[in-house]
Protein backbone atom coordinates (compact mmCIF):
# COMPACT_ATOMS: atom_id res chain seq x y z
CA UNK A 1 0.00 0.00 0.00
CA UNK A 2 2.87 2.39 0.76
CA UNK A 3 4.19 1.83 -2.77
CA UNK A 4 0.84 2.90 -4.25
CA UNK A 5 0.83 6.00 -2.03
CA UNK A 6 4.28 6.92 -3.33
CA UNK A 7 2.98 6.54 -6.90
CA UNK A 8 -0.23 8.50 -6.33
CA UNK A 9 0.85 11.39 -8.57
CA UNK A 10 1.41 8.99 -11.48
CA UNK A 11 -1.78 7.06 -10.79
CA UNK A 12 -3.80 10.29 -10.66
CA UNK A 13 -2.81 11.15 -14.23
CA UNK A 14 -4.30 7.92 -15.53
CA UNK A 15 -7.22 7.65 -13.11
CA UNK A 16 -9.85 7.57 -15.89
CA UNK A 17 -8.11 4.73 -17.74
CA UNK A 18 -7.54 2.77 -14.53
CA UNK A 19 -11.18 3.15 -13.46
CA UNK A 20 -12.23 1.95 -16.92
CA UNK A 21 -9.95 -1.06 -16.58
CA UNK A 22 -11.41 -1.85 -13.16
CA UNK A 23 -14.95 -1.67 -14.55
CA UNK A 24 -14.04 -4.09 -17.34
CA UNK A 25 -12.54 -6.51 -14.82
CA UNK A 26 -15.53 -6.26 -12.49
CA UNK A 27 -17.89 -6.87 -15.41
CA UNK A 28 -15.80 -9.87 -16.50
CA UNK A 29 -16.04 -11.38 -13.02
CA UNK A 30 -19.79 -10.76 -12.91
CA UNK A 31 -20.24 -12.52 -16.24
CA UNK A 32 -18.00 -15.39 -15.12
CA UNK A 33 -20.27 -16.00 -12.13
CA UNK A 34 -23.16 -16.64 -14.51
CA UNK A 35 -21.49 -19.77 -15.92
CA UNK A 36 -22.10 -22.02 -12.86
CA UNK A 37 -25.74 -20.91 -12.82
CA UNK A 38 -26.11 -21.78 -16.51
CA UNK A 39 -24.54 -25.19 -15.95
CA UNK A 40 -26.98 -25.79 -13.10
CA UNK A 41 -29.93 -24.87 -15.34
CA UNK A 42 -28.58 -27.10 -18.09
CA UNK A 43 -28.27 -30.11 -15.79
CA UNK A 44 -31.77 -29.57 -14.37
CA UNK A 45 -33.25 -29.19 -17.86
CA UNK A 46 -31.54 -32.31 -19.17
CA UNK A 47 -32.92 -34.30 -16.25
CA UNK A 48 -36.47 -33.38 -17.26
CA UNK A 49 -36.05 -33.10 -21.03
CA UNK A 50 -32.96 -34.81 -22.44
CA UNK A 51 -32.77 -33.91 -26.12
CA UNK A 52 -30.22 -32.54 -28.55
CA UNK A 53 -31.98 -29.19 -28.89
CA UNK A 54 -31.78 -28.39 -25.19
CA UNK A 55 -28.17 -29.49 -25.00
CA UNK A 56 -27.23 -27.39 -28.04
CA UNK A 57 -29.06 -24.33 -26.72
CA UNK A 58 -27.36 -24.38 -23.34
CA UNK A 59 -24.02 -25.24 -24.93
CA UNK A 60 -24.16 -22.22 -27.23
CA UNK A 61 -25.28 -20.01 -24.35
CA UNK A 62 -22.36 -21.14 -22.18
CA UNK A 63 -19.91 -20.54 -25.04
CA UNK A 64 -21.38 -17.07 -25.63
CA UNK A 65 -21.10 -16.12 -21.96
CA UNK A 66 -17.53 -17.42 -21.84
CA UNK A 67 -16.67 -15.40 -24.94
CA UNK A 68 -18.11 -12.21 -23.43
CA UNK A 69 -16.20 -12.85 -20.21
CA UNK A 70 -12.95 -13.37 -22.13
CA UNK A 71 -13.40 -10.14 -24.12
CA UNK A 72 -14.14 -8.08 -21.01
CA UNK A 73 -11.19 -9.60 -19.16
CA UNK A 74 -8.88 -8.97 -22.13
CA UNK A 75 -9.75 -5.28 -22.39
CA UNK A 76 -9.50 -4.81 -18.64
CA UNK A 77 -6.04 -6.36 -18.49
CA UNK A 78 -4.98 -4.53 -21.67
CA UNK A 79 -5.90 -1.15 -20.19
CA UNK A 80 -4.10 -1.93 -16.93
CA UNK A 81 -0.99 -3.13 -18.79
CA UNK A 82 -0.97 -0.03 -20.99
CA UNK A 83 -1.24 2.29 -17.99
CA UNK A 84 1.53 0.42 -16.17
CA UNK A 85 3.80 0.72 -19.23
CA UNK A 86 3.24 4.47 -19.42
CA UNK A 87 3.89 4.94 -15.71
CA UNK A 88 7.06 2.85 -16.00
CA UNK A 89 8.25 5.07 -18.86
CA UNK A 90 7.58 8.25 -16.87
CA UNK A 91 9.31 6.81 -13.80
CA UNK A 92 12.41 5.95 -15.83
CA UNK A 93 12.46 9.44 -17.35
CA UNK A 94 12.13 11.07 -13.91
CA UNK A 95 14.79 8.79 -12.46
CA UNK A 96 17.19 9.65 -15.28
CA UNK A 97 16.62 13.37 -14.73
CA UNK A 98 17.27 12.81 -11.02
CA UNK A 99 20.54 11.01 -11.81
CA UNK A 100 21.61 13.98 -13.92
CA UNK A 101 21.18 16.32 -10.93
CA UNK A 102 23.30 14.21 -8.55
CA UNK A 103 26.85 15.16 -7.70
CA UNK A 104 29.81 13.15 -8.99
CA UNK A 105 30.63 12.07 -5.43
CA UNK A 106 27.40 10.05 -5.32
CA UNK A 107 28.46 7.92 -8.28
CA UNK A 108 31.93 7.45 -6.84
CA UNK A 109 30.47 5.92 -3.66
CA UNK A 110 27.83 3.79 -5.41
CA UNK A 111 28.37 1.14 -8.06
CA UNK A 112 27.08 2.27 -11.43
CA UNK A 113 26.13 -1.29 -12.31
CA UNK A 114 24.08 -1.60 -9.13
CA UNK A 115 22.26 1.66 -9.87
CA UNK A 116 21.49 0.57 -13.42
CA UNK A 117 20.34 -2.88 -12.29
CA UNK A 118 18.07 -1.40 -9.63
CA UNK A 119 16.67 1.14 -12.08
CA UNK A 120 15.79 -1.66 -14.49
CA UNK A 121 14.67 -4.44 -12.13
CA UNK A 122 12.86 -2.27 -9.58
CA UNK A 123 10.92 -0.30 -12.18
CA UNK A 124 10.00 -3.55 -13.90
CA UNK A 125 8.66 -4.77 -10.55
CA UNK A 126 6.64 -1.54 -10.23
CA UNK A 127 5.15 -2.17 -13.66
CA UNK A 128 4.24 -5.68 -12.54
CA UNK A 129 2.52 -4.23 -9.46
CA UNK A 130 0.50 -1.71 -11.44
CA UNK A 131 -0.37 -4.14 -14.23
CA UNK A 132 -0.88 -7.81 -13.30
CA UNK A 133 -0.72 -7.04 -9.58
CA UNK A 134 -3.69 -4.69 -9.46
CA UNK A 135 -5.59 -6.76 -12.04
CA UNK A 136 -5.22 -9.92 -9.98
CA UNK A 137 -6.14 -8.04 -6.80
CA UNK A 138 -9.36 -6.72 -8.33
CA UNK A 139 -10.23 -10.10 -9.85
CA UNK A 140 -9.62 -11.97 -6.60
CA UNK A 141 -11.47 -9.47 -4.41
CA UNK A 142 -14.55 -9.21 -6.62
CA UNK A 143 -14.74 -12.95 -7.26
CA UNK A 144 -14.29 -13.76 -3.56
CA UNK A 145 -16.98 -11.35 -2.34
CA UNK A 146 -19.46 -12.33 -5.04
CA UNK A 147 -18.86 -16.03 -4.45
CA UNK A 148 -19.37 -15.68 -0.69
CA UNK A 149 -22.64 -13.80 -1.24
CA UNK A 150 -23.94 -16.41 -3.67
CA UNK A 151 -22.91 -19.25 -1.34
CA UNK A 152 -24.70 -17.59 1.58
CA UNK A 153 -27.91 -17.41 -0.41
CA UNK A 154 -27.64 -21.14 -1.15
CA UNK A 155 -26.57 -22.58 2.22
CA UNK A 156 -25.23 -20.44 5.08
CA UNK A 157 -23.99 -23.38 7.17
CA UNK A 158 -22.08 -24.95 4.28
CA UNK A 159 -20.56 -21.54 3.52
CA UNK A 160 -19.37 -21.27 7.12
CA UNK A 161 -17.73 -24.68 6.96
CA UNK A 162 -16.10 -23.89 3.62
CA UNK A 163 -14.65 -20.57 4.73
CA UNK A 164 -13.46 -21.71 8.17
CA UNK A 165 -9.98 -22.50 6.79
CA UNK A 166 -9.53 -19.06 5.20
CA UNK A 167 -7.89 -17.46 8.29
CA UNK A 168 -5.27 -20.22 8.37
CA UNK A 169 -4.62 -19.83 4.64
CA UNK A 170 -4.27 -16.05 5.10
CA UNK A 171 -1.71 -16.50 7.88
CA UNK A 172 0.36 -18.95 5.83
CA UNK A 173 0.22 -16.65 2.81
CA UNK A 174 1.29 -13.65 4.91
CA UNK A 175 4.29 -15.51 6.33
CA UNK A 176 5.40 -16.78 2.92
CA UNK A 177 4.94 -13.36 1.28
CA UNK A 178 6.90 -11.63 4.04
CA UNK A 179 9.80 -14.06 3.64
CA UNK A 180 9.79 -13.55 -0.13
CA UNK A 181 9.71 -9.76 0.27
CA UNK A 182 12.68 -9.78 2.66
CA UNK A 183 15.00 -11.64 0.31
CA UNK A 184 17.20 -8.54 -0.04
CA UNK A 185 19.30 -8.82 3.11
CA UNK A 186 22.01 -6.21 3.31
CA UNK A 187 25.29 -7.29 4.80
CA UNK A 188 24.81 -10.96 3.92
CA UNK A 189 26.07 -12.86 0.93
CA UNK A 190 23.84 -14.85 -1.38
CA UNK A 191 25.02 -18.16 0.05
CA UNK A 192 23.39 -17.37 3.41
CA UNK A 193 19.88 -17.27 1.99
CA UNK A 194 17.89 -20.21 3.41
CA UNK A 195 16.13 -21.27 0.21
CA UNK A 196 17.38 -22.05 -3.26
CA UNK A 197 14.93 -19.64 -4.91
CA UNK A 198 16.08 -16.71 -2.79
CA UNK A 199 19.73 -17.55 -3.43
CA UNK A 200 19.01 -17.68 -7.17
CA UNK A 201 17.38 -14.23 -7.08
CA UNK A 202 20.29 -12.85 -5.09
CA UNK A 203 22.84 -14.24 -7.54
CA UNK A 204 20.83 -12.91 -10.47
CA UNK A 205 20.81 -9.41 -9.01
CA UNK A 206 24.53 -9.61 -8.37
CA UNK A 207 25.23 -10.83 -11.91
CA UNK A 208 23.02 -8.13 -13.42
CA UNK A 209 24.79 -5.47 -11.42
CA UNK A 210 28.19 -6.85 -12.39
CA UNK A 211 27.29 -7.09 -16.06
CA UNK A 212 25.85 -3.58 -16.10
CA UNK A 213 28.97 -2.25 -14.40
CA UNK A 214 31.24 -4.05 -16.86
CA UNK A 215 29.32 -2.76 -19.87
CA UNK A 216 29.33 0.75 -18.46
CA UNK A 217 33.07 0.44 -17.89
CA UNK A 218 33.61 -0.65 -21.50
CA UNK A 219 31.67 2.34 -22.80
CA UNK A 220 33.55 4.66 -20.45
CA UNK A 221 36.89 3.27 -21.59
CA UNK A 222 35.88 3.63 -25.24
CA UNK A 223 34.81 7.23 -24.73
CA UNK A 224 37.98 8.06 -22.82
CA UNK A 225 40.12 6.44 -25.54
CA UNK A 226 38.23 8.35 -28.22
CA UNK A 227 38.67 11.65 -26.37
CA UNK A 228 42.37 10.93 -25.78
CA UNK A 229 42.81 10.17 -29.49
CA UNK A 230 41.09 13.41 -30.47
CA UNK A 231 43.13 15.46 -27.99
CA UNK A 232 46.31 13.78 -29.22
CA UNK A 233 45.52 14.85 -32.75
Amino acid sequence: MSALIALRSYLFRYRVAMIGGFLFLIAANAVALILPYLIRLAVDSLQHEANAGTLLRFGLLIVLVGLVQAILSYYGRFIQARVSRRIEYELRADLFRHFEKLELDYFQHNKIGDLVARAINDLTAVRGLLGPGISNLVNTTVAFLATIIIMLTIDARLTLYSTSVLPLISIVFFVVARNMASDVLFGRTCSYHPTLARRARCYRRAHNAGAAGAIYGLFSAAYLAHDSFRLGR
